[in-house]
Protein backbone atom coordinates (compact mmCIF):
# COMPACT_ATOMS: atom_id res chain seq x y z
CA UNK A 1 0.00 0.00 0.00
CA UNK A 2 1.55 3.50 -1.03
CA UNK A 3 2.54 5.80 1.65
CA UNK A 4 -0.89 8.15 1.23
CA UNK A 5 0.70 11.12 3.14
CA UNK A 6 3.17 11.54 0.61
CA UNK A 7 0.31 11.18 -2.45
CA UNK A 8 -1.68 14.15 -0.42
CA UNK A 9 1.13 16.24 -0.10
CA UNK A 10 2.60 15.45 -3.68
CA UNK A 11 4.93 19.24 -4.86
CA UNK A 12 3.15 18.53 -8.28
CA UNK A 13 -0.43 18.54 -6.71
CA UNK A 14 0.35 21.67 -4.74
CA UNK A 15 1.55 23.82 -7.53
CA UNK A 16 -1.36 22.63 -9.61
CA UNK A 17 -4.20 23.49 -7.08
CA UNK A 18 -2.62 26.63 -6.27
CA UNK A 19 -2.75 27.85 -10.00
CA UNK A 20 -5.93 27.18 -9.96
CA UNK A 21 -7.15 28.36 -6.86
CA UNK A 22 -4.55 30.17 -3.64
CA UNK A 23 -2.30 28.58 -1.14
CA UNK A 24 -4.87 28.82 2.13
CA UNK A 25 -7.52 26.98 -0.50
CA UNK A 26 -4.92 24.67 -0.89
CA UNK A 27 -4.07 23.95 2.59
CA UNK A 28 -7.51 23.86 3.81
CA UNK A 29 -8.88 21.49 1.27
CA UNK A 30 -5.26 19.36 1.49
CA UNK A 31 -6.65 18.60 5.49
CA UNK A 32 -10.02 17.72 4.59
CA UNK A 33 -8.48 15.14 2.28
CA UNK A 34 -5.91 13.96 4.40
CA UNK A 35 -8.72 13.24 7.11
CA UNK A 36 -10.40 11.56 4.82
CA UNK A 37 -7.96 9.63 3.32
CA UNK A 38 -6.41 8.66 6.92
CA UNK A 39 -10.33 7.71 8.18
CA UNK A 40 -10.53 5.41 5.21
CA UNK A 41 -8.96 1.73 4.73
CA UNK A 42 -10.33 1.76 0.69
CA UNK A 43 -9.05 5.09 -0.21
CA UNK A 44 -5.82 4.34 1.18
CA UNK A 45 -5.70 1.18 -1.43
CA UNK A 46 -6.52 3.34 -4.14
CA UNK A 47 -3.94 4.19 -6.93
CA UNK A 48 -1.98 7.35 -5.90
CA UNK A 49 -2.59 8.71 -9.21
CA UNK A 50 -6.63 8.65 -8.56
CA UNK A 51 -5.88 10.41 -5.18
CA UNK A 52 -3.84 12.73 -7.12
CA UNK A 53 -7.02 13.52 -9.67
CA UNK A 54 -9.39 13.97 -7.07
CA UNK A 55 -7.59 15.90 -4.89
CA UNK A 56 -7.00 18.66 -8.15
CA UNK A 57 -10.54 18.26 -9.11
CA UNK A 58 -11.83 19.98 -6.41
CA UNK A 59 -9.37 22.80 -7.24
CA UNK A 60 -10.61 22.73 -10.94
CA UNK A 61 -14.44 21.94 -9.97
CA UNK A 62 -14.56 24.57 -6.80
CA UNK A 63 -16.28 22.63 -4.03
CA UNK A 64 -14.63 22.09 -0.86
CA UNK A 65 -14.70 18.78 1.22
CA UNK A 66 -15.32 20.73 4.19
CA UNK A 67 -17.80 17.68 6.12
CA UNK A 68 -20.00 20.39 7.40
CA UNK A 69 -20.97 21.60 3.71
CA UNK A 70 -21.82 18.41 2.21
CA UNK A 71 -20.66 19.99 -1.55
CA UNK A 72 -18.12 16.82 -2.01
CA UNK A 73 -16.57 14.00 -1.35
CA UNK A 74 -13.84 11.33 -1.90
CA UNK A 75 -14.94 7.89 -2.25
CA UNK A 76 -13.05 4.47 -3.40
CA UNK A 77 -14.43 3.18 -6.51
CA UNK A 78 -13.45 0.04 -8.27
CA UNK A 79 -9.58 0.35 -6.78
CA UNK A 80 -9.65 4.30 -7.47
CA UNK A 81 -10.70 7.31 -5.26
CA UNK A 82 -13.16 9.43 -6.89
CA UNK A 83 -14.49 13.16 -6.34
CA UNK A 84 -18.26 12.79 -6.04
CA UNK A 85 -19.64 15.94 -5.70
CA UNK A 86 -23.28 15.69 -4.03
CA UNK A 87 -26.38 18.12 -5.55
CA UNK A 88 -25.36 20.55 -2.98
CA UNK A 89 -21.98 20.67 -4.57
CA UNK A 90 -23.24 21.49 -8.18
CA UNK A 91 -25.75 23.98 -7.33
CA UNK A 92 -22.85 25.71 -5.35
CA UNK A 93 -21.07 25.42 -8.91
CA UNK A 94 -23.89 26.38 -11.66
CA UNK A 95 -23.85 29.54 -9.41
CA UNK A 96 -20.92 30.76 -8.42
CA UNK A 97 -20.30 32.15 -12.34
CA UNK A 98 -23.06 34.44 -11.96
CA UNK A 99 -24.70 33.12 -15.46
CA UNK A 100 -27.05 31.34 -12.75
CA UNK A 101 -28.94 32.68 -10.07
CA UNK A 102 -30.25 30.16 -8.62
CA UNK A 103 -30.42 26.04 -8.88
CA UNK A 104 -33.10 24.01 -7.17
CA UNK A 105 -34.30 20.25 -7.44
CA UNK A 106 -37.24 18.70 -5.69
CA UNK A 107 -38.61 15.10 -5.65
CA UNK A 108 -42.25 14.55 -6.14
CA UNK A 109 -44.33 12.07 -4.51
CA UNK A 110 -47.37 9.73 -5.23
CA UNK A 111 -49.33 11.80 -3.16
CA UNK A 112 -48.26 15.34 -3.87
CA UNK A 113 -50.29 17.52 -6.74
CA UNK A 114 -48.38 17.70 -9.61
CA UNK A 115 -48.82 19.00 -13.38
CA UNK A 116 -46.17 20.23 -15.47
CA UNK A 117 -46.30 21.38 -19.62
CA UNK A 118 -43.53 22.06 -21.60
CA UNK A 119 -44.21 24.38 -24.51
CA UNK A 120 -43.78 28.12 -25.17
CA UNK A 121 -46.14 28.81 -21.94
CA UNK A 122 -44.33 26.13 -19.74
CA UNK A 123 -46.08 25.15 -16.23
CA UNK A 124 -44.77 23.47 -13.46
CA UNK A 125 -47.29 23.28 -10.34
CA UNK A 126 -46.00 21.52 -7.44
CA UNK A 127 -48.02 20.80 -4.02
CA UNK A 128 -46.56 18.99 -1.99
CA UNK A 129 -48.43 16.37 0.63
CA UNK A 130 -48.34 16.87 3.98
CA UNK A 131 -48.83 13.45 5.69
CA UNK A 132 -45.87 11.84 7.36
CA UNK A 133 -46.01 9.00 4.40
CA UNK A 134 -46.60 10.73 1.24
CA UNK A 135 -45.43 7.47 -0.86
CA UNK A 136 -43.25 6.78 -3.08
CA UNK A 137 -41.08 9.04 -5.37
CA UNK A 138 -42.85 9.63 -8.96
CA UNK A 139 -41.09 12.44 -10.11
CA UNK A 140 -38.01 15.13 -10.08
CA UNK A 141 -37.86 18.53 -11.46
CA UNK A 142 -35.05 20.97 -11.30
CA UNK A 143 -35.32 24.53 -11.97
CA UNK A 144 -33.57 27.58 -12.85
CA UNK A 145 -33.42 31.10 -12.61
CA UNK A 146 -31.22 32.95 -14.77
CA UNK A 147 -30.70 36.72 -15.00
CA UNK A 148 -31.46 39.37 -15.48
CA UNK A 149 -33.43 39.69 -11.93
CA UNK A 150 -36.43 40.55 -11.78
CA UNK A 151 -38.10 39.36 -13.22
CA UNK A 152 -35.24 36.43 -14.26
CA UNK A 153 -35.58 33.98 -16.79
CA UNK A 154 -36.76 29.99 -15.35
CA UNK A 155 -35.82 26.83 -17.30
CA UNK A 156 -36.57 23.50 -15.86
CA UNK A 157 -36.73 19.69 -16.26
CA UNK A 158 -38.85 17.29 -15.43
CA UNK A 159 -37.51 13.28 -15.10
CA UNK A 160 -39.98 9.99 -14.08
CA UNK A 161 -39.54 7.49 -11.87
CA UNK A 162 -38.82 5.27 -14.98
CA UNK A 163 -35.90 7.81 -16.39
CA UNK A 164 -34.41 7.85 -12.48
CA UNK A 165 -33.77 4.18 -12.50
CA UNK A 166 -32.55 3.78 -16.01
CA UNK A 167 -29.49 6.39 -14.74
CA UNK A 168 -29.45 4.45 -11.69
CA UNK A 169 -29.17 0.72 -13.22
CA UNK A 170 -26.24 2.58 -15.84
CA UNK A 171 -24.16 3.72 -12.92
CA UNK A 172 -21.29 2.53 -11.82
CA UNK A 173 -22.55 3.92 -7.79
CA UNK A 174 -25.79 2.08 -8.46
CA UNK A 175 -25.55 0.04 -5.35
CA UNK A 176 -23.78 2.55 -3.04
CA UNK A 177 -25.54 6.39 -2.66
CA UNK A 178 -28.73 5.12 -4.43
CA UNK A 179 -29.54 3.07 -1.97
CA UNK A 180 -28.22 4.94 1.06
CA UNK A 181 -29.18 8.60 -0.04
CA UNK A 182 -31.49 7.87 -3.09
CA UNK A 183 -33.76 10.99 -3.04
CA UNK A 184 -30.34 13.09 -3.11
CA UNK A 185 -29.16 11.10 -6.20
CA UNK A 186 -32.79 11.92 -7.70
CA UNK A 187 -31.91 15.66 -7.28
CA UNK A 188 -28.13 15.68 -8.75
CA UNK A 189 -29.31 13.35 -11.16
CA UNK A 190 -31.52 16.34 -12.38
CA UNK A 191 -29.55 19.28 -12.06
CA UNK A 192 -26.81 17.29 -14.51
CA UNK A 193 -29.78 17.05 -17.10
CA UNK A 194 -30.75 20.24 -16.23
CA UNK A 195 -27.05 21.95 -17.11
CA UNK A 196 -27.06 21.01 -20.60
CA UNK A 197 -30.27 23.69 -20.55
CA UNK A 198 -27.55 26.24 -18.46
CA UNK A 199 -25.26 29.11 -19.46
CA UNK A 200 -22.40 25.94 -19.04
CA UNK A 201 -19.01 27.12 -16.88
CA UNK A 202 -16.01 25.63 -17.64
CA UNK A 203 -16.29 24.23 -13.80
CA UNK A 204 -19.94 23.20 -14.29
CA UNK A 205 -18.74 20.76 -17.63
CA UNK A 206 -15.99 19.86 -15.91
CA UNK A 207 -17.95 18.38 -12.59
CA UNK A 208 -20.69 16.95 -14.95
CA UNK A 209 -18.08 14.93 -16.84
CA UNK A 210 -16.31 13.39 -13.55
CA UNK A 211 -19.33 12.55 -12.39
CA UNK A 212 -20.39 11.05 -15.42
CA UNK A 213 -17.05 9.09 -15.73
CA UNK A 214 -16.70 7.83 -12.14
CA UNK A 215 -20.59 6.45 -12.73
CA UNK A 216 -19.54 4.73 -15.69
CA UNK A 217 -21.74 6.93 -17.88
CA UNK A 218 -19.16 8.16 -20.50
CA UNK A 219 -15.32 8.12 -20.78
CA UNK A 220 -13.16 10.34 -19.44
CA UNK A 221 -12.43 12.21 -22.62
CA UNK A 222 -14.49 15.08 -22.48
CA UNK A 223 -13.32 15.90 -18.81
CA UNK A 224 -10.02 15.98 -20.21
CA UNK A 225 -11.43 18.72 -22.85
CA UNK A 226 -12.00 20.76 -20.07
CA UNK A 227 -8.87 20.32 -17.68
CA UNK A 228 -7.10 21.48 -20.77
CA UNK A 229 -8.78 24.95 -20.67
CA UNK A 230 -7.54 24.80 -16.74
CA UNK A 231 -4.28 24.07 -16.66
CA UNK A 232 -1.05 23.72 -18.23
CA UNK A 233 -0.10 20.42 -19.15
CA UNK A 234 1.99 19.40 -16.65
CA UNK A 235 -1.41 19.81 -14.34
CA UNK A 236 -3.72 17.53 -17.13
CA UNK A 237 -0.55 14.91 -17.28
CA UNK A 238 -1.75 14.90 -12.97
CA UNK A 239 -5.21 15.05 -13.86
CA UNK A 240 -5.13 12.38 -16.66
CA UNK A 241 -2.92 9.73 -15.12
CA UNK A 242 -4.66 6.21 -15.54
Amino acid sequence: MPNYDVVVYDQKVKDSFIKVTDEKTYLTEIIFAYQAIAESDYLQKCSPESLRSAIVNIALTGVTLNPLLHQAYLVPRKGKACLDISYRGLVKIATDGGGVLDVDATVVHEKDYFQYEQGLNPILKHIPCLDENPGKPTFVYAKAILPPFPPGIVKFIVLSAKEIEKVRKTSAAGSGPWLTWEEEMWRKTAVKKLSKLLPLSDRLALAVSVLNEHEGLESGRKAKEVMNRFADDEAVKIIGEK
